[in-house]
């Protein structure tokens, strides 16, 4: 990949856009913009021998979508029967930040110096509700029987950012040419504590349920499934995350060019050393049997599951063995 540089174009250089795109699922319009410039400068005796060039973008893209997923559990013994489905439907927020600043010196014909520089940071917000139906027995389309539903919900947000510094250059010494680079990057994602699933199980089991189209299942089922208190939390998942990844490296090559038979031929040798460090902390905790704590449905409501932007607040006490759980919009 080739960095942007000013001695790529001849004196004053710019170029910028703008984008937009509209998803039908979230109803949101996401925006784009990105740029770069560059020049060159004289320094000392030189004549545009110094070069600055820089690049910008931003995009914050808002969509969302729905699917229906099987597993693959069907039974084809007596025609297409479906054991278990499940709905999930996603709202999703992506801001992407890149920018980049470079530097190239040409004191003379024989040397050139340059530092590159580059930054991007990466973030995603996830909210994913499901709902999931599991047949007492296998059932073709249309047929009704007792089934069991569980709601889940997940909620999380994620940060990505790289940067990366390379400081090199090459000298020229007659046939011989001396090249070398210094490099160091650093990157991170970071997961604040959030909630990897929360699951709610049906305290009964759903009557006259079932299914149609078998190419994308739909549900057959009562009113009650509607009802928060035919619902109780079952088990939540709770975790933190954070990565990072440094990278050092220092690179020295040695060419001679030279005339092979009146074709224009190269001989090149070097070295590279590099350290690279990966730090990864997970934090994990899960919480279920709620009914032996003595919560009830009550307080164990799904009223959270019901809207767009849910997110559940948990905590533990370590030394009474007992969780906590709320819901919150």
């Amino acid at each position: 990949m080739q960095s942007l540089s000013a001695f790529d174009h001849k004196g004053l250089f710019y170029t910028g856009g703008t984008e937009a795109s509209y998803d039908k699922n979230s109803h949101q319009t996401s925006p784009k913009f990105s740029g770069a410039v560059s020049d060159r400068f004289s320094l000392g005796d030189g004549i545009d021998n110094f070069g600055v060039a820089a690049a910008l973008s931003w995009q914050k893209r808002d969509f969302g979508s729905d699917n229906v997923e099987t597993g693959g559990a069907w039974d084809f013994e007596q025609g297409a029967r479906l054991q278990e489905f499940e709905q999930r439907d996603y709202d999703i927020s992506r801001e992407r930040t890149g920018g980049g600043l470079n530097f190239d010196y040409k004191p003379d014909d024989l040397s050139s110096y340059y530092l590159r520089t580059l930054y991007s940071r990466y973030k995603d917000s996830e909210t994913r509700n499901s709902t999931s139906f599991e047949f007492a027995d296998p059932q073709a389309a249309s047929v009704l029987g007792d089934a069991e539903g569980k709601r889940k919900l997940k909620q999380r947000e994620e940060t990505q950012e790289i940067q990366s510094y390379v400081l090199g250059g090459e000298r020229l010494f007659g046939l011989w040419t001396l090249s070398g680079q210094a490099g160091y990057s650093r990157s991170s994602e970071d997961s604040p504590g959030h909630i990897a699933n929360a699951a709610f199980a049906g305290t009964d089991d759903f009557a006259d349920s079932g299914f149609y189209d078998n190419d994308k299942p739909r549900p057959i089922i009562g009113q009650g499934f509607y009802d928060p208190g035919n619902f109780s939390l079952d088990k939540v998942d709770w975790e933190k995350q954070r990565t990072t990844d440094t990278e050092k490296n220092l690179r020295l090559d040695l060419a001679r060019d030279y005339d092979f038979k009146g074709y224009a031929s190269q001989v090149k040798f070097g070295g590279k050393v590099s350290r690279r460090n990966k730090d990864n902390d997970l934090d994990a905790w899960v919480y279920e049997d709620f009914d032996e704590l003595g919560f009830n449905d009550q307080q164990l409501n799904l009223a959270a599951v019901r809207r767009k932007a849910p997110w559940i607040i948990v905590s533990a006490s370590s030394d009474q063995g007992s969780a906590a759980v709320r819901s919150r919009t």
